[in-house]
């Protein structure tokens, strides 16, 4: 009788832990200068993919703390250097609960894509980035040592 027990729990167990959807959390590093302020994304809300039927590319990152960006291009697929303007791209960081963008013709983030992995329909991109944005008061952000990776989504 003990046998017949162990053997239906562990029967049981498995087909519990089978019915259970397994799920691959998306993973990244995320991070950035401000200055001497070192910004870290949380590995779980930091990736740069591109979707290759519409070949619109997107770079976000987020912490619990002080920090959410959201970065978009058209065409930012593919290993290069591309210099996004505001009038072909959405970048926004926000930090400390400021938010700067490319408000003027002098702003600018240099994306620098060194390498791209196909995950499905997605492209999965790592590189690096430096730039200079604005809030709406007019205060100036340099953005330096910028780098991002995407081990999955």
């Amino acid at each position: 009788m003990k046998l017949f027990m162990t053997i239906s729990v562990l029967f049981l167990a498995t087909a519990l832990w089978g019915a259970c959807p397994s799920r691959i959390l998306s993973v990244g590093i995320f991070s950035f200068k401000v200055g001497t302020q070192v910004y870290v994304a949380d590995t779980t809300h930091a990736r740069g993919y591109a979707n290759q039927t519409t070949g619109m590319g997107y770079i976000t990152a987020a912490n619990s703390q002080d920090m959410v960006v959201d970065i978009s291009k058209k065409e930012l697929k593919s290993v290069g250097t591309y210099v996004l303007k505001a009038r072909d791209s959405k970048v926004v960081f926000t930090l400390n609960s400021r938010s700067y963008s490319l408000r003027r013709e002098q702003d600018y983030l240099r994306v620098t894509i060194t390498s791209v992995r196909t995950a499905g329909s997605f492209s999965l991109l790592n590189g690096r980035f430096e730039g200079q944005l604005t809030d709406k008061l007019g205060n100036v952000v340099k953005i330096t040592e910028g780098y991002f990776e995407t081990k999955n989504l």
